[in-house]
């Protein structure tokens, strides 16, 4: 029975024919053994002969031996220490947004790779060049920190300290012996050949690591082949060659009359069933909407004025009988209704325990000029090239979006969001999922529970309410934070910021605006604000660098601590309840200071006078043309006033 597409409606289903027991058993025998082939052959771990190389296995082999055996040992166990090292740092690297912790993470997935594929095996002068490489590359940052995080900085060192100790074993144990000695270099390379059958595992895992790592930008020449992409041999031994749906290019197909089922195991049945279908779409502003109350959604724009579905079901059930049921009531709908053009893919109540879906996909493109509804649970959403709103309503869902110009509007629950070069409004309504935004534009409205958010490279005024951690980098726009026990992470932003949390830290570097920050029971760290800076906080410190504008700075039960930029001007106030205020100041500063405190003592550094009168006292000092005044109020507070060095 053949099928076309017509101008109007088109409808067809694909059901996977039946395929006999012993048959799977022997196409399961013989896919195995290719893909043990393959995956060796794809990730170089079949072992060449000894004295071999991964790039020229034909090399003679040399006689071994005992001095070069032992050197082997010693010198693959420096190769394992080293995939610790680059495992190890390469993920606390990861998570880390600076520049130069993602240069130093690039370095370490290079090494991590020539690791993997053997390279150090026969060309020990290249394991040495690496080692001096990375080590000279850090070095230039070990003492040099002063523009990283404390945390950033104190990784780098870490991995300076831990690749120069590891050079230097290598240098005293492997080259010092080879130093003039030929014999024993080639010696060695042959025992290295002899071991490499036990690194299979570690090839696997460096692998593993270089590919998760999937924002390096060099170029690692790795195997043509995603581990995570390997066949799933449960029901790849059924199925017949997918119908693809690409644009019109879905012309003909045959499909069976009759649903006919195959075996799994004994006492389960499965099955297979694709539809494919199609719809004209009246004008471009007839909304789209999809519904897939369970499994995975994907859809994507495109320059037709047609709708194109492919939806496909796997499923297993205890019996023949219990899975035709199943197959017979699985349909897709795909009509015109009041409300846009309607898509859903109906599953039935699943009533019987042993009956289990194992795979829910609907594929949809849409005129990329349409808005889009998305209705889904349990599955991942993806919708990309679009150029009208996006509206979604899921829960337990994972949701991926990208390359959308319009408003979008998302409820979820029990799900990640994942949104990249966005141009329109957002609203975001999650919960129990992280969220990421990554190169957007727009205006930003997210609330968000117990699950991170992150902003990278956004231009935008943005609302956002959470009650866990919030990082924002390289943002441009006006941003007002409201967390909840939650980090406030703000780097590198254009504009001003309102932010209040508490139990937990604030930290804010380079900030070219005002901001307004409160915190309870948590630490406050301001590096570089250009306007403005008012700061409330409780029973905790805050600590304020470099501010260039107005300073309000109140604590109770907590330090005040503040390093004054030469460029800073007005009138400033800072007041202490219970706590130790530090101020510091270069010599050269036009500076007019007043400190007082009551049940206190002042010090300081500079020549000054005190002036007491019972348990209070007060000083004042006077700098050049003293076109900045600073007050300092303390009660039951220490206060002390020194020079920057």
């Amino acid at each position: 029975m053949g099928w076309r597409l017509s101008e109007k409606h088109t409808y067809a289903i694909m059901i996977r024919p039946s395929i006999h027991i012993r048959t799977v058993k022997t196409t399961v025998i013989s896919m195995l053994c290719w893909g043990i082939l393959l995956t060796s052959f794809a990730f170089g771990q079949i072992a060449p002969p000894p004295g071999g190389d991964i790039d020229s296995p034909k090399k003679t082999r040399v006689k071994t031996s005992s001095e070069a055996r032992a050197l082997a040992k010693d010198y693959l166990s420096i190769l394992e220490q080293l995939e610790v090292l680059t495992t190890d740092y390469g993920t606390y690297l990861s998570e880390m947004s600076d520049k130069l912790a993602a240069f130093e993470r690039k370095r370490l997935a290079f090494v991590a790779t020539r690791l993997a594929k053997g390279k150090y095996y026969d060309d020990i002068s290249r394991l040495q060049k690496d080692l001096d490489d990375l080590q000279r590359e850090l070095k230039k940052y070990r003492h040099n920190t002063t523009d990283l995080q404390k945390d950033e900085a104190k990784v780098l060192r870490n991995l300076h300290r831990d690749i120069t100790l590891l050079n230097t074993t290598f240098e005293f144990e492997i080259l010092e012996e080879l130093k003039n000695n030929r014999k024993l270099q080639d010696e060695l390379v042959s025992a290295i050949a002899l071991e490499r059958p036990k690194l299979r595992e570690t090839h696997n895992r460096l692998l593993s690591f270089v590919i998760q790592l999937d924002d390096t930008t060099i170029t690692l020449n790795l195997p043509d082949i995603d581990i995570n992409a390997l066949p799933d041999m449960k029901f790849e031994l059924s199925k017949t060659p997918v119908v693809s749906v690409k644009a019109i290019e879905i012309l003909e197909t045959q499909a069976p009359e009759v649903a006919v089922n195959f075996r799994m195991k004994k006492g389960i049945t499965g099955f297979t069933r694709e539809f494919v279908d199609s719809i004209d779409v009246p004008s471009l502003r007839t909304p789209i909407v999809i519904n897939n109350p369970f499994g995975d959604i994907i859809v994507s724009g495109w320059a037709g004025n047609k709708v194109l579905v492919r939806s496909e079901i796997e499923a297993t059930a205890t019996g023949e009988k219990q899975a035709q049921e199943l197959a017979d009531k699985v349909k897709l709908s795909l009509c015109p209704k009041p409300e846009g053009i309607c898509i859903e893919f109906v599953l039935p109540h699943l009533g019987d325990l042993g009956t289990v879906v194992t795979k829910s996909l609907l594929e949809v493109r849409v005129p990329m000029k349409n808005p889009v509804q998305c209705i889904n649970g349990y599955g991942k959403l993806t919708v990309k090239d679009l150029n009208n709103s996006v509206e979604i309503q899921s829960n337990n869902s994972s949701i991926d979006l990208s390359k959308i110009k319009g408003d979008i509007r998302i409820t979820n629950s029990n799900g990640r969001i994942n949104l990249s070069d966005l141009n329109g409004n957002l609203l975001i309504d999650n919960s129990n999922g992280a969220i990421t935004i990554n190169d957007s534009r727009g205006t930003f409205t997210i609330e968000n529970r117990y699950a991170q958010i992150t902003l990278n490279n956004c231009k935008g005024n943005a609302s956002i309410s959470n009650n866990g951690p919030m990082q924002i980098t390289d943002h441009t726009g006006n941003i007002s934070l409201q967390n909840h026990d939650g980090l406030i992470e703000v780097q590198r932003l254009n504009g001003n910021i309102t932010a209040e949390t508490s139990m937990a830290p604030i930290r804010l570097v380079e900030i070219d605006g005002s901001a307004t920050i409160s915190n309870e029971h948590g630490p406050i760290d301001i590096y570089d604000v250009s306007g403005s800076l008012s700061v409330t906080n409780t029973s905790a410190p805050i600590e304020v660098r470099y501010p260039s504008g107005l300073l309000n700075l109140t604590n109770n039960n907590g330090s005040i601590d503040v390093v004054l930029s030469e460029s800073i001007s007005g009138s400033s106030r800072i007041v202490s309840q219970g706590g130790v205020v530090k101020v510091a100041w270069n010599k050269n500063m036009d500076l007019d200071l007043e400190a007082n405190t009551n049940n206190g003592v002042i010090t300081s550094t500079w020549p000054f006078t005190i002036n007491s009168n019972g348990v209070q006292q007060s000083t004042k000092l006077t700098f050049g043309t003293a076109n900045y005044k600073i007050q300092i109020s303390g009660d039951n507070s220490n206060i002390y006033l020194a020079e920057v060095r």
